[in-house]
C-alpha cells in the first residue's frame, strides 16, 4: 500500500500543548500521508498550530464519535488512521502499516501502547495491549483501518463518550482480521518527551487476530 494513501485523522479539543509533538512525530513517521485535524471547537492556539504544521482543518459537533467522523468525511486515503491528540507515532510506523495491510485479510489494527510516564499502573496499561482483546484496546493505540471497510460498518458512532473508540475496534473485530503491530504508539505528557517510544518501539509484539 502507497504511504501517500493514508489519512491520520486527529480529533482535537484545546489541545495546544500537546499537538506540536504529536503533529511532527506523524509528519516524520508518515511524510505523505494526509493530516486531518478535526476539531470540535477549541478556544486555545490549537486550531492555528494546525495550519502551521500543514494540516487540513475540519470542524464538526463537539465529541469524538462525531470529530472523527467529520474528519474521515474530508479524509482522501485508503487508510485511515485514527490517533489522538497527544500519541507520538514511533518512527517506523510507515513500514509497520505497509507490512500490515499489504495483505489483504486485513482490515483494522491498532499499535502497541508505550507511556512516557512512570508507574504500575501506566506500565500495566501498556504491557496489556500486546493481547487481542476488546478489553486491552485503547484509543491511544491509534485505530488503523481500510477506508472501505470504515464506511461499511459506517465508521464511528456518533455519540461523544469516550467508549466510541472502544465500540469502534469491537465492532470491527467481529466482522475481519486484524492484530497489533509490533510497535508502539506513545501518549506523552509533553512535546519533549519522544525517546521512550523511540527505545520502546523495537518491543516484539503476539500478533494474533481480534
Amino acid at each position: 500500500m502507497s504511504l501517500s494513501s493514508i489519512s491520520i485523522i486527529i480529533p482535537t479539543l484545546n489541545e495546544a500543548e500537546a499537538l506540536p509533538a504529536t503533529l511532527a512525530a506523524s509528519r516524520s513517521a508518515l511524510p505523505e500521508a494526509e493530516v486531518i485535524v478535526a476539531d470540535g471547537g477549541s478556544t486555545d492556539a490549537t486550531v492555528k498550530i494546525a495550519l502551521a504544521h500543514r494540516a487540513q482543518v475540519v470542524f464538526g459537533p463537539r465529541g469524538r464519535g462525531p470529530q472523527c467522523r467529520s474528519g474521515a468525511a474530508a479524509a482522501r486515503g485508503d487508510l485511515l488512521l485514527f490517533l489522538h491528540a497527544d500519541t507520538l507515532l514511533p518512527p517506523d510506523a510507515g513500514r509497520v502499516l505497509a507490512e500490515a495491510f499489504a495483505r489483504s485479510e486485513m482490515q483494522i489494527g491498532t499499535f502497541r501502547l508505550s507511556f512516557d510516564r512512570p508507574g504500575p499502573f501506566l506500565a500495566a496499561c501498556s504491557w496489556f495491549t500486546r493481547f487481542d482483546s476488546v478489553f486491552t484496546r485503547f484509543g491511544d493505540q491509534g485505530i488503523t483501518v481500510r477506508r472501505a471497510f470504515h464506511d461499511e460498518l459506517d465508521g464511528f458512532a456518533p455519540c461523544r463518550c469516550l467508549r466510541t473508540w472502544i465500540s469502534s475496534v469491537a465492532r470491527g473485530a467481529a466482522h475481519a482480521f486484524g492484530h497489533s503491530p509490533p510497535r508502539c504508539a506513545l501518549p506523552h505528557a509533553g512535546s519533549d518527551n519522544t525517546a521512550p517510544c523511540a527505545s520502546n518501539s523495537a518491543t516484539p509484539c503476539c500478533c494474533s487476530a481480534f
